[in-house]
């Protein structure tokens, strides 16, 4: 079939056969181009990915052309305005794999169960929880569910009761995907344990929550990927929670992954990690506005792994992990922490590379058996830069204060033993002064204070620990 449409009536016979000759001779050259293009491709040697790529196709572009007619097949199309009970019939009816298409427009659902692998996508279409349903819109109880480029809207105005979730998710390798999230009365997105591998990715989560623990995203599915999500204007409830949460305490979550989300204005945790949550990575988020940053609560959580976080306008803790061991914070920046510390770390962390900018608190309070080494802390409100209450085993090296206001001191060893504290620099700016450089008090034995510069301290060595003890070479 010709490319371009030919004259069969009309104008001067002449013309009409010309341009029909035209239209031949162009459709052959654009054959032989495409011969000659695929011949090449076929004729050089290619990459390893490419070749995978083609997935035994001659060029890749015959292999995409078959993806592209046989999601068409699989596509099924759901008409706007169509009832709960119609779009429940198609899903029945549709094979696994199978893709649900929603054309423009609003529907309304509720306590629907998807149990095997179906794709809902849409174009400017809406996924409305019915009035009064108080219960969730979907249970995903079958593996490789995806919602890809639609909407949800929790009709949270028209909800009462108890919390609920809006999804709730059972099966593995669930995947939602450029969704945007509004308008949810309770917990919006819950992975269950049994939902691992599954991954959040580049939704919006707007104006929701109602009930307390109103959370965003419940990840108690190991090995899920929660990346590139923003939370905003968020109820009593966390933007992102990675742990048990009424779970059985027997049950570990391991190796979920929280990178690059956004959450503001929100009026709970941010991000964090709660009970039985164990080699978590959260990494490159941006947090603001928030009424406590990021949260790793509980002993029974561990290991995790905290970087290259950015922390604005936080009205209590910055980052808190008192409880939490063994987890590595480094390369996070927090900037006006303006109710509580800046970081407080749990026992045998290391704590590095971060920058504590404005905090009425502490900057850093560290603990036992803990490593922290070339922090920056400025202007620590009224307190230490860094500092413990127990500081048994703990090494501080390498460590900065600044201040350009009234600060306590640079660094506080309180009580503890086998404590090093070498090569830290207080550093006073205009309008700064600190009372204190180091200090340690009677309960601290056997440490070194070694190496610090602290000149700009009224006292600026101030230690009546016990021996056995070594202090020298301090300024």
């Amino acid at each position: 079939m010709s490319r371009f449409p030919k004259l069969l009536t009309g104008l001067f016979r002449d013309f009409r056969n010309s341009y029909n000759e035209g239209v031949d001779k162009i459709d052959s050259e654009l054959d032989l181009q495409k011969k000659r293009v695929d011949d090449l491709i076929k004729g050089t040697p290619q990459p390893s990915e490419i070749v995978d790529a083609r997935g035994g196709h001659p060029v890749l572009r015959d292999r995409l052309n078959q993806v592209d007619a046989h999601l068409a097949q699989r596509a099924i199309t759901i008409k706007g305005g169509s009832s709960k009970e119609k779009i429940t019939s198609e899903m029945e009816k549709a094979p696994i794999g199978s893709v649900l298409f929603f054309e423009e427009g609003v529907y309304l659902l509720s306590d629907v169960t998807i149990s095997k692998s179906l794709t809902f996508t849409g174009h400017n279409a809406t996924l409305k929880l019915e009035d009064a349903a108080n219960k969730p819109m979907f249970y995903i109880t079958g593996a490789r569910v995806t919602f890809r480029n639609i909407n949800i809207d929790g009709n949270k105005i028209n909800q009462s009761g108890v919390n609920f979730n809006l999804f709730e998710v059972t099966g593995e390798k669930f995947r939602f995907e450029k969704v945007n999230v509004s308008n949810v009365y309770g917990r919006a997105i819950v992975l269950q344990h049994s939902a691992k591998y599954s991954k959040i990715l580049d939704c919006t989560f707007e104006d929701n929550g109602v009930v307390a623990n109103c959370n965003a995203i419940t990840a108690k599915a190991s090995f899920s990927l929660i990346k590139d999500n923003t939370i905003r204007n968020h109820g009593e409830g966390w933007g992102i929670i990675v742990g048990r949460l009424f779970a059985d305490p027997d049950v570990k979550i391991e190796n979920v992954i929280v990178t690059n989300n956004t959450v503001e204005n929100l009026r709970h945790v941010a991000i964090g990690a709660e009970h039985d949550s164990e080699y978590c990575t959260f990494t490159d988020n941006t947090i603001r506005n928030c009424k406590q940053g990021m949260k790793f609560d509980d002993d029974q959580s561990r290991g995790h792994s905290i970087k290259g976080n950015t922390l604005v306008d936080i009205e209590l803790t910055g980052i808190f992990c008192t409880y939490v061991p063994d987890c590595l914070l480094d390369g996070n920046l927090l900037f006006n922490i303006s109710g509580s510390d800046g970081i407080t770390s749990g026992p045998n962390s290391k704590v590095s590379n971060n920058l504590v900018h404005v905090v009425k608190g502490r900057g850093i309070r560290y603990n036992i058996g803990n490593t922290v080494s070339n922090n920056t802390v400025i202007d620590p409100l009224n307190d230490y830069g860094i500092g413990s209450k127990t500081a048994s085993d703990c090494i501080l090296d390498g460590n900065r204060v600044e201040t350009s206001v009234a600060i306590t001191g640079a660094i506080l060893m309180e009580s503890g033993q086998k404590v090093v504290a070498v090569d830290n620099v207080l550093t006073i700016k205009t309008g700064g002064s600190s009372s204190f450089g180091i200090t340690t008090l009677s309960g601290l034995s056997n440490y070194i204070i070694k190496g610090n510069i602290m000149t700009g301290a009224t006292t600026p060595i101030s230690e009546i620990g016990t021996t056995p003890k070594l202090v020298e070479g301090n300024l």
